[in-house]
């Protein structure tokens, strides 16, 4: 039995747009003698394929009105898309990777001088740290402000492990607050750019200090 038929003949239903379907016959088994016939099928059978689609999302959308009071004739709204995706032929992709709006992040990585020994940079880091605590700046706009330092323990390091280059990085800043405008604003306050300057002048160089801005995602926090 032809599918057309069948969905020609069932009843009315109200409130269901009625749909005119076009008939075309159906195209013969029999293998075309030339491209021409042969590219005249291919259109039937899409022009069937579309016609069988078009019907059933009509009925579709006269049940989804009624069970979901959705005009179907208005704008398609975020509700209305949800509840239709599963029927469309090409459904619309999706952003699988949830980034924070909680808050945002900077970063910085910096090459201490090399004549700096890990005792050197520890010791001027907690000098840093500890007038960085005083800033009152840095208690009201920010969540977080981290330093790590980069570690030769184990003596087999990671990086070699995974066939990776070990970075020349001595250490890694990380700020965290709820705009990027807070950082901002911490980041460039005098009391911090003096401590920055104090720095690049005794632990790294400008040169040697990296900065970006970030969002993130988070996968695994305990």
């Amino acid at each position: 039995m032809d599918v057309r038929d069948h969905l020609m003949d069932e009843p009315h239903q109200p409130g269901v747009a009625d749909a005119t379907v076009p008939f075309h016959p159906r195209p013969s088994c029999k293998s075309p003698s030339s491209n021409s016939s042969r590219h005249s099928s291919s259109i039937h059978c899409v022009s069937i394929a579309f016609a069988c689609t078009y019907c059933a999302y009509s009925r579709f959308r006269g049940a989804t009105q009624e069970r979901y009071s959705i005009n179907t004739c208005d704008t398609p709204t975020r509700k209305s898309v949800s509840i239709l995706r599963p029927y469309l032929l090409f459904p619309t992709k999706e952003r699988k990777m949830a980034i924070r709006k909680d808050r945002v992040r900077a970063i910085a990585v910096f090459k201490a001088r090399t004549e700096l020994s890990d005792d050197d940079i520890h010791a001027h880091a907690e000098k840093m740290i500890e007038s960085l605590k005083a800033l009152p700046i840095m208690q009201e706009n920010l969540l977080k402000y981290e330093v790590s330092f980069k570690t030769e323990r184990p003596a087999a390091t990671l990086a070699s492990e995974l066939g990776l280059r070990e970075t020349e990085f001595s250490a890694m800043i990380l700020v965290e607050a709820v705009s990027h405008e807070k950082i901002h604003e911490t980041l460039t306050d005098p009391g911090y750019r003096k401590l920055l300057a104090g720095a690049l002048e005794h632990i790294t160089t400008r040169e040697d200090m990296h900065f970006f801005p970030a969002e993130f995602t988070t996968i695994i926090d305990k």
